[in-house]
């Protein structure tokens, strides 16, 4: 099953109730019989008609137009999916972090390795504790993220000391996050200063600045477990994971990665999206970014609770 989904109306928890809604009957009702067509009868099957469209030349170019400006798009556009299941979400809660924090810190190190620079990064928390609520932005690249990197990266420093760094950003982060979601973020205020600024034609430069930059690094978790039936299903049986969605790398950033952190079980989903008019990035090569940075954070974990245990 694979649909595409517009994100104006709604944000990402109602598409995967509806994804889940479909994998569960289909898994555990049958809904199909032999020949592999859906069980049921046709009382009426009404006559086909054919729908004639009285279009101008203005019209029909358009059509071309955008049928042109699609397939460029379409051509244009690079991913790279995985199912990782080495470790999941009960490792990292072992390290004593948030697991979305843990997945972040992991994204700011694999981003680093991929293009040798720290940039701002989009993160967005969901805003469902209030009515109407939406989204606010999470900035994941922060001070704190960047010493931890710059830490992991260094040979002379043992595990232990990359561990406290580790910790330090995903408390930081989570702080962040949970500030945001209780509707204490800053962005969405900020950026309705600007769309109001930009209506009064009012020169403001902090805000041109803020919103005048790219996110180079667009983020998001796809949440699981939107259906009591299926959250019940997927604790028995793991292997109903599924790898979530994922979305095209907005305008002007250089990866988009969408992931899905398992209630259970060692399994993680990570979805990289680029563009091939980009001139220094690969879905592939930052996808292996990923991964070998997960393996690295876990590889300080451990060591350090081997080296606690001596002491």
């Amino acid at each position: 099953f694979s649909s595409n989904a517009e994100h104006s109306p709604c944000d990402a928890m109602i598409y995967v109730q509806v994804r889940e809604y479909i994998k569960y009957h289909e898994q555990f009702e049958s809904p199909y019989g032999p020949d592999g067509h859906c069980i049921g009868s046709v009382d009426h099957v009404p006559q086909p008609e054919r729908l004639c469209w009285d279009m101008d030349q203005e019209t029909l170019d358009a059509i071309d137009e955008a049928y042109k400006a699609s397939k460029h798009v379409a051509d244009d556009f690079r991913n790279s999916n995985v199912v990782f299941t080495e470790y999941g979400k009960d490792f990292m809660k072992k390290a004593r972090v948030s697991p979305d924090a843990y997945i972040q810190m992991a994204l700011q190190m694999a981003y680093f390795k991929d293009q040798g620079k720290f940039e701002q990064t989009y993160e967005p928390a969901v805003m469902r504790l209030f009515k109407e609520g939406r989204t606010e932005t999470v900035r994941s690249c922060s001070l704190w993220s960047c010493d931890f990197v710059r830490t992991m990266l260094k040979k002379d420093v043992d595990s232990k000391k990359k561990l406290e760094k580790l910790k330090e950003a995903c408390d930081h982060h989570q702080d962040y996050y949970r500030t945001a979601m209780a509707g204490k973020g800053v962005d969405r205020h900020l950026f309705a200063l600007y769309v109001v600024a930009r209506y009064l034609e009012i020169k403001v430069p902090f805000l041109d600045n803020v919103f005048g930059r790219n996110w180079s690094l667009s983020t998001s978790q796809t949440p699981q477990h939107q259906m009591v039936e299926y959250a019940k299903a997927l604790n028995k049986e793991p292997s109903l994971f599924w790898p979530a969605g994922g979305f095209a790398c907005p305008d002007g950033s250089n990866y988009g990665v969408c992931y899905t952190i398992g209630t259970t079980g060692d399994r993680m989903s990570f979805h990289v999206t680029t563009w091939d008019s980009l001139e220094n990035t690969n879905a592939d090569r930052f996808l292996n970014h990923i991964l070998e940075s997960l393996r690295e954070i876990r590889e300080v974990v451990e060591s350090t609770a081997k080296m606690c245990k001596m002491e």
